[in-house]
């Protein structure tokens, strides 16, 4: 019983957390409880209950590169999409450093900010046109553990 209530936690963690292969959890958990009694079915529906991821799902758009990172990592490849990460301090102290990145257009600049603002994360300024140049649109923010970020479309 041990190993089956793993699974059916692990699953509902995996769907609230917005893992990229919660669904395929999600009928695993489904042909275990097919194939068990209706005593083992009611235990395992009372350990399924109950159970929350304490911070905010990944939103739905990334599901598919995560998906592909995950991939990645479990044959130990190089991702085969566009990747970037930060390892944080161990104990969450930010830094000093800003790190930027550009946006194809505007729409993608406010986009990230909403979902920085989904995340967890705290825009800081923008988005909006910034006097750096007349086309300088951007968005600056700080991830929840304090350290800074820009997404910007400039046309010069």
């Amino acid at each position: 019983m041990e190993e089956q209530t793993a699974l059916v936690h692990s699953a509902a963690f995996a769907q609230q957390a917005g893992y990229p292969y919660g669904e395929a959890l999600e009928r695993a958990v489904a042909k275990l409880k097919r194939y068990t009694n209706e005593e083992q079915l009611h235990a395992l529906e009372r350990r399924e209950s109950g159970l929350e991821v304490i911070h905010s799902p990944a939103p739905p758009r990334l599901g598919p590169v995560l998906q592909v990172l995950e991939q990645s990592a479990a044959e130990g490849e190089l991702p085969g999409v566009a990747y970037f990460a930060i390892t944080e301090d161990p104990e969450h102290r930010p830094n000093r450093n800003l790190t930027g990145f550009w946006a194809a257009d505007r729409e993608e600049v406010d986009s990230i900010a909403q979902l920085v603002r989904e995340s967890g994360g705290t825009v800081t300024a923008g988005p909006k046109l910034f006097p750096i140049s007349p086309t300088y649109y951007a968005v600056y923010f700080e991830d929840p553990c304090g350290n800074a970020y820009e997404i910007v479309h400039r046309l010069n």
